[in-house]
């Protein structure tokens, strides 16, 4: 418990969220299982905007970088009036680039590959399962890895920094809160986070002072096994972006009830406390502007 910076009722700074509480994740938009190319990513990252969407959530991992890529090639005024939130953990690293050039090749041979496919998914599904990797950041790995994405992004902030899925250690060190409060002050970040599905992590960041956004899980199973994670949120002034609303099970449902049941669990995320975005994840148009005209009918009642 050494190290990390608390205090009873810790000041948290003033965050300025997009009044339309649904965002956009592009974890798997450019991704290798059949994900779109950056131009096609960049054209639905613009529906997505013109939809009355304003949260981007994104991460160097996502599409090897090319999810960040595609929000580049926005204009800028549709850039410019987006709330941006990435992230520092996960990196391909070397073999980035070798993926990358493969990509072209190996998109159209994916619908093909049934069992490339699936292993690909499985392993998605593993790595969420399974908790997470829990890496050890650094001060210097959070500042180089910024670096990248503002240069990717073509902006000169974020709005948000999250620690991508990190260790305890990570959350916990004091050389790595001074960095993001250095990136805050600096105005290359506005706030920061954790991005984790650790109950335990999450109680670390929640305690730290200036951690000021915790993405996480909102489903019924993860929120009753984890109860006392929302409440500590709302009471020590953190927010929440909730990812993974639309559960596995839900999700393999007959197509006559998705609707209804992807409201459900949208509602039930929206009405938690301390709760500012739900996310959604896609690839496909319908699919957004379902989810849009879902929430927007919530909002109106």
């Amino acid at each position: 418990m050494s190290g990390i910076v608390t205090e009873t009722h810790p000041r948290r700074p003033e965050l300025d969220w997009p009044d339309f509480p649904l965002g956009f994740g592009t974890g798997r938009l450019c991704g290798l299982d059949g994900g779109l190319s950056v131009s096609r990513a960049t054209w639905l990252l613009n529906q997505a905007f013109d939809l009355g969407i304003r949260l981007i959530d994104t991460a160097p991992a996502y599409g090897q970088g090319h999810a960040e890529r595609a929000i580049g090639r926005l204009a800028p005024s549709v850039r410019d009036r987006l709330t941006i939130c990435s992230k520092v953990g996960y990196s391909y690293g070397l073999a980035t680039h070798w993926i990358n050039a493969a990509k072209p090749f190996l998109r159209p041979m994916l619908p093909w590959t049934d069992a490339l496919r699936r292993k690909i998914d499985s392993a998605r599904h593993q790595t969420y399962t399974a908790g997470k990797i829990l890496l050890n950041i650094e001060p210097g790995l959070i500042r180089s890895t910024l670096e990248g994405s503002l240069k990717r992004i073509h902006r000169d902030y974020v709005d948000l920094l999250l620690l991508h899925d990190p260790s305890s250690e990570s959350v916990d060190n004091p050389a790595n809160q001074e960095e993001f409060n250095l990136l805050v002050e600096s105005g290359k970040i506005r706030s920061w986070g954790v991005s984790s599905s650790d109950p335990f992590v999450l109680d670390r960041a929640i305690d730290s002072m200036h951690c000021s956004v915790v993405q996480l899980p909102v489903t019924r199973d993860w929120v009753n096994e984890n109860p006392h994670i929302i409440p500590k949120c709302d009471e020590r002034g953190v927010a929440i972006i909730a990812n993974r609303v639309i559960s596995p099970q839900v999700q393999q449902l007959d197509v006559r009830t998705l609707s209804t049941d992807i409201e459900q669990c949208v509602s039930y995320a929206l009405h938690l406390p301390a709760v500012r975005q739900v996310l959604c994840g896609t690839r496909r148009l319908n699919h957004l502007s379902q989810n849009v005209q879902i929430v927007r009918q919530l909002l109106s009642r």
